[in-house]
């Protein structure tokens, strides 16, 4: 199954959600997310166009998971392997889809497993 509207995703939303949250030091919750894409990938706000190239290219190309319906749309999961000179790692990547939006939103995205989880 592919994300619905993937086509119509929106580059202002995910920039904005990868320099507010998921690169981002001073986010409450975002913070251990911007530490892990540093450490294992060395992926930071200054070079974030690799991440966010990455969660497009998957998001038009890959399957998705359907996980629910809420009262704010459809919620699907894209897992995808990234390889930086850093390293690698499977990226989740989670994103909303309301039906009268039209296109999907990125909610997070973070790395679940790391090289060597990879290699073992």
């Amino acid at each position: 199954m592919k994300v619905p509207y993937k086509e119509a995703f929106r580059i202002e939303q995910i920039t904005r959600k990868i320099e507010t949250y998921s690169l981002n030091f001073e986010h409450a919750e975002g913070k251990n997310k911007a530490v892990v894409f540093r450490s294992k990938l060395g992926i930071t706000i200054q070079n974030k166009e690799v991440l966010i190239s990455a969660l497009i290219d998957n998001l038009v190309t890959s399957e998705a998971i359907y996980t629910k319906t809420t009262r704010y749309g459809d919620h699907y999961l894209i897992d995808f392997l990234l390889t930086t000179r850093v390293g690698r790692s499977i990226i989740r990547s989670a994103w909303l889809v309301n039906p009268e939006d039209k296109y999907p939103n990125l909610t997070t995205a973070y790395p679940i497993r790391t090289k060597e989880d990879i290699d073992d």
